[in-house]
């Protein structure tokens, strides 16, 4: 039986990460993309962040951001408003709904967290960690 390419196989687990959380979040009306974006937001519920670096952060392309912020919006989980510096740049952060949310996401991304390392000892877990941190590193240089 042939060995899969590493590449093969994070697509499935990324792929079955993505579909669990989707079913967890169908609840809340949310997807996986847009829980990424209230867990980053929540990281910085103060002072918000930008589209251009919440894209960056969540490694999509600023046009995907936007339809994404906007979407969360009509939902009432995130705001928008123009930079005091700079109009041009528009700065997100969540509401009172969005903070609520961002509860349950985290919440789901804990179990999600628990269940992807069943079985794996601690120092295995930071193995892996390490490993997958590197490779990420190889290919966003």
């Amino acid at each position: 039986m042939p060995k899969n390419f590493a590449g093969e196989i994070l697509k499935q687990i990324n792929d079955e990460l993505a579909k669990r959380a989707n079913n967890a979040l169908k609840k809340d009306g949310l997807t996986f993309s847009q829980a990424g974006v209230i867990l980053t937001l929540g990281e910085k519920q103060k002072e918000g962040m930008s589209i251009k670096e919440l894209s960056r952060s969540i490694c999509v392309a600023q046009p995907t951001m936007t339809g994404i912020i906007d979407r969360l919006q009509e939902k009432g989980i995130v705001q928008s408003s123009s930079d005091r510096s700079d109009k041009r740049i528009r700065m997100v952060t969540l509401t009172g709904k969005g903070i609520r949310c961002l509860k349950n996401a985290d919440e789901n991304k804990r179990m999600a967290e628990t269940q992807f390392f069943e079985g794996l000892t601690e120092e295995e877990r930071d193995q892996l960690i390490t490993l997958l941190e590197k490779v990420r590193n190889n290919l966003v240089k």
